[in-house]
């Protein structure tokens, strides 16, 4: 299954090759131009709204796992702790 980044990325890298045929195309209605080019300018400011949440998402999970290894410092030290921060520090170096 495809993440919503690679659609995303997918629908946004094709949107301006869909939407130039019909403005450029010499037998094509003006009335049909106009509306198929309105479609597209929505599916892109949708592509755009879209990757931004997505953007958001990602920070907000930083912001949590920031707090969680922030909460670790009081623990006592042990190989439990030790265990602990390296994976919250390791999933926060993957982003």
């Amino acid at each position: 299954m495809k993440s919503a980044k690679q659609i995303l990325d997918i629908i946004s890298s094709s949107n301006y090759q869909n939407a130039s045929h019909p403005r450029f195309g010499k037998d094509v209605d003006k009335l049909y131009s106009k509306g198929y080019v309105k479609g597209y300018t929505w599916i892109d400011e949708m592509c755009s709204y879209y990757f931004n949440v997505e953007k958001g998402l990602i920070d907000e999970f930083r912001t949590h796992l920031l707090k969680k290894l922030k909460e670790t410092q009081v623990l006592p030290e042990s190989k439990y702790k030790q265990g602990l921060q390296e994976s919250l520090q390791n999933a926060l170096n993957s982003l």
